[in-house]
């Protein structure tokens, strides 16, 4: 629970008050995210379709892009920092999203052989 929850208090930092922050991640916490995850683990519906979920990478960053998309676009736009000496910039992120991309390959890689070694297994392969 806490990749999602830290997903969307970074979304929305700095945009909505500390209490209301306290208060969506215990109704995130403690409604949602169980929903989410018995829907792919412990014979969820997902499981039952051949949904694998490797450590819980699809379920858990999906529910966390969910609630930052939420929580963006009912925040609006975060207010200027003044004492910010770097502007947000495109070729920045740019540069994050190819690192972040090039680390998740590095991952996925590695757990290239537990996942097609879940796969086969579950379907009677060796």
């Amino acid at each position: 629970a806490v990749v999602p929850m830290m997903i969307g208090i970074a979304a929305v930092s700095g945009r909505i008050r500390q209490i209301s922050l306290m208060i969506v991640t215990l109704i995130m916490a403690g409604i949602f995210l169980p929903a989410i995850r018995g829907w792919g683990w412990n014979g969820g519906f997902l499981s039952s379709v051949g949904f694998v979920d490797v450590g819980g990478a699809a379920l858990l960053h999906v529910a966390g892009g969910a609630i930052a998309l939420i929580g963006a676009l009912t925040t609006g736009l975060k207010p200027p920092d003044e004492g910010d000496p770097v502007a947000p910039s495109a070729a920045g992120a740019a540069l994050g999203s190819l690192l972040l991309w090039i680390g998740l390959l590095a991952v996925f890689a590695g757990l290239a052989g537990t996942a097609s070694s879940a796969f086969l297994h579950d379907r009677g392969g060796k």
